[in-house]
C-alpha cells in the first residue's frame, strides 16, 4: 500500500468466512482513518495497527487486547462485539467512544477512561433483556447563558452535574482565563440576542472559533472542528446564570495542554491557570 493512503476499509469477510489476523495486510504509516471488519487480535502483537490512525471502526472483531489500540486513536466505534471488553484496550488519548450497549460493555459506562468526551451508546442491536442491570445516561439540563453586560445571551443543553469543564494553558485560553464546558447537544445551543452583538476572533490554524461580545468583551463560546474528534462546541463557564460564587467554586474540571497540542493530558504547571 502506498504510505499516502490516509483512509482505508478493511473487509476480510468478502475473501474469507472467519476472522482473520492483520498480518496477512500490514497497514501502511500515514493512514489515520482506518475500518477493519472480520479481524481477529488473538494472535497479534501490540503495534500491529499504525500509530498515525486517529480513527478507528472494528466491527465483529474478537479478542481485542491492551496495546492492539493505538495510542494515537482519539475516535473509536466498536460494532457487534460479543467478548467482555478489557477497559484498558481504550488508548489514553480517546475522546469519543461509539458502542453498543450489551452485557459485555455495561460496565465500560461506569470506568470510562476521564478524555472521553463523547459517549454514543446504542442498544440497537441487543434483544430485550430480563437483567436487571441498569445504566444511566448523564442528566441534560438547559441552561441561560449572558455575557457581563447582557448584550448577549444564549442556551445550552449541558450536563445537569457540569462535570465535564475544563481550562487549556495555549496562548489564547490562557490569556483571556477561559473556562469552558463541552455542548454534547450542538444543536441546543441557542443565540438569544442579535448575531451583530457577537464578534468571533480566529487565530493560529484558523480550526478554532472563539465568540465574544462586542461591548463587553466577554468570551462566551467557542467552536471549531478539531482532527480525529469532529465538530465540537463550548460554553463559557461564568456565563452560566443562576450559580452561586459556591456553586462555580465546587464545579469539577481538568486541564489540557493545548500549548503543546496535548489537549488531553494536563500540562507540567497549573497554578497560574
Amino acid at each position: 500500500m502506498s504510505s499516502s493512503l490516509k483512509s482505508c476499509v478493511i473487509f476480510w469477510s468478502v475473501y474469507q468466512m472467519h476472522t482473520a489476523p492483520l498480518s496477512h495486510l500490514t497497514v501502511p504509516f500515514g493512514v489515520e482513518k482506518l475500518r477493519v471488519s472480520g479481524s481477529d487480535f488473538a494472535n497479534e502483537m501490540p503495534g500491529c495497527l499504525p500509530s498515525s490512525i486517529t480513527s478507528l471502526k472494528l466491527s465483529n472483531a474478537r479478542n481485542i487486547k491492551p496495546g492492539d489500540i493505538p495510542p494515537s486513536v482519539t475516535k473509536l466505534e466498536l460494532v457487534d462485539y460479543k467478548q467482555q471488553l478489557d477497559i484498558n484496550v481504550l488508548p489514553p488519548s480517546l475522546i469519543k467512544l461509539k458502542t453498543v450497549l450489551t452485557r459485555h460493555s455495561v460496565h465500560i459506562l461506569q470506568e470510562l477512561p476521564s478524555s472521553v468526551m463523547v459517549l454514543e451508546v446504542t442498544d440497537t442491536a441487543t434483544p430485550p433483556s430480563t437483567s436487571s442491570e441498569t445504566v444511566t445516561t448523564p442528566i441534560q439540563k438547559l441552561f441561560d447563558l449572558s455575557c457581563h453586560c447582557g448584550n448577549v445571551k444564549f442556551q445550552a443543553e449541558l450536563e445537569e452535574s457540569l462535570s465535564k469543564s475544563g481550562r487549556c494553558n495555549c496562548s489564547s485560553c490562557f490569556i483571556t482565563r477561559l473556562w469552558v464546558h463541552p455542548i454534547d447537544n450542538m444543536s441546543s445551543f441557542k443565540l438569544l440576542t442579535p448575531e451583530e452583538n457577537v464578534s468571533q476572533y480566529l487565530y493560529g490554524t484558523k480550526q478554532c472559533q472563539h465568540f465574544f461580545c462586542k461591548t463587553c468583551g466577554t468570551p462566551t463560546h467557542i467552536k471549531g472542528d478539531y482532527p480525529g474528534y469532529g465538530p465540537y462546541m463550548y460554553v463559557s463557564v461564568p456565563c452560566l446564570l443562576g450559580l452561586t460564587q459556591e456553586q462555580f467554586a465546587s464545579l469539577p474540571f481538568k486541564y489540557g495542554d493545548g500549548a503543546n497540542d496535548d489537549f488531553m493530558n494536563t500540562p507540567k504547571f497549573t497554578k497560574h491557570l
